[in-house]
């Protein structure tokens, strides 16, 4: 029973189209429950109930936890696939796969150009102002309207890709690929950024703990027999340091994913990163996405 319950999920689950209806449908649910008015309280307040970990600076809502965790497990999906893509793929030719990253490049520069501009401009016309001063309740200065210029940076690599698969079956692998890798390096280089200028970057020793947690990762995933309890508890060290670092944790899944070998190793028949994939896409698409569009859309008007 369990079998055919998990084999039936995984047939939904590669079904790209349905899995990302179940994934918008998740997120009209989630508007629906913040702004109807019976529901609305007991969603904001399961939203804002704080958890954390023991022994650790870890304290967070669960919106937060969905956000910060439960999406790390669909962003170790999209490592697995880019590594699998970049060894084996459409995009093992380097100049097929500069091309999107030179385009994420030109996503990250662009809107921060584009945003300090206008404002420059309207400041000098002495346009807009009436809008700012109704909508901030008070005029903000030009500097503090600059120092927003990181937010037209900010995707969301989730919704992108789950808008892309109710198209995919309609489009070449090569251009899947393409748009897939422009938006994930996209949105991890518009996380990088805003770690590097808007975090409180911590000690050096946990940047170094995200480092070991590397390489043991590398080191158990390319073993024979993987010892999965390990490697499973490896992968959570890994997010908590990068979380007590500073940095988004959810950059842990894709940094261990990217480590995971994509070519054959032990005689194996598949690719090492494309098998993990497979097994962990389930619970990608089926949970962790399911619940993130819930609660990211959640928002109250």
């Amino acid at each position: 029973m369990i079998r055919r319950s998990w084999r039936i999920a995984c047939n939904i689950a590669n079904n790209e189209r349905i899995s990302g209806l179940i994934m918008l449908g998740f997120a009209l649910t989630g508007l629906l429950l913040a702004n109807i008015p019976l529901t609305a309280p007991i969603f904001e307040a399961i939203s804002h109930t704080h958890v954390g970990i023991p022994w650790t600076n870890i304290h967070m809502s669960i919106g937060h936890w969905v956000q910060d965790g439960v999406l790390t497990i669909f962003f170790l999906s999209v490592g697995l696939d880019l590594k699998h893509e970049l060894i084996a793929g459409s995009l093992s030719d380097p100049r097929a796969a500069a091309m999107p990253m030179i385009c994420a490049v030109g996503g990250m520069i662009v809107p921060p150009l584009l945003f300090v501009a206008t404002v420059t401009v309207f400041s000098e016309l002495h346009a807009g102002q009436e809008i700012m001063r109704l909508t901030s309740g008070a005029l903000p200065s030009l500097d503090m309207v600059r120092d927003g210029w990181a937010i037209p940076t900010a995707t969301d690599i989730a919704f992108s890709l789950a808008v892309l698969a109710l198209f995919a079956k309609t489009l070449p692998h090569a251009l899947r690929a393409f748009l897939m890798t422009l938006a994930t390096v996209d949105d991890l280089l518009g996380i990088a950024l805003i770690a590097v200028f808007f975090s409180s970057l911590n000690a050096w020793y946990w940047f170094a703990g995200v480092v070991a947690c590397g390489l043991v990762w590398t080191t158990l995933v390319r073993l024979k027999r993987v010892p999965w309890p390990l490697v499973v508890i490896v992968g959570i060290m890994a997010w908590i340091m990068m979380y007590e670092a500073g940095v988004h944790p959810t950059l842990a899944g894709v940094m261990v994913g990217l480590l995971t070998p994509a070519h054959l190793v032990h005689g194996e028949q598949t690719l090492r990163a494309e098998r993990y994939r497979e097994k962990i896409q389930p619970v990608s698409a089926l949970l962790a996405l399911p619940i993130f569009a819930l609660f990211a859309t959640g928002v109250h008007f």
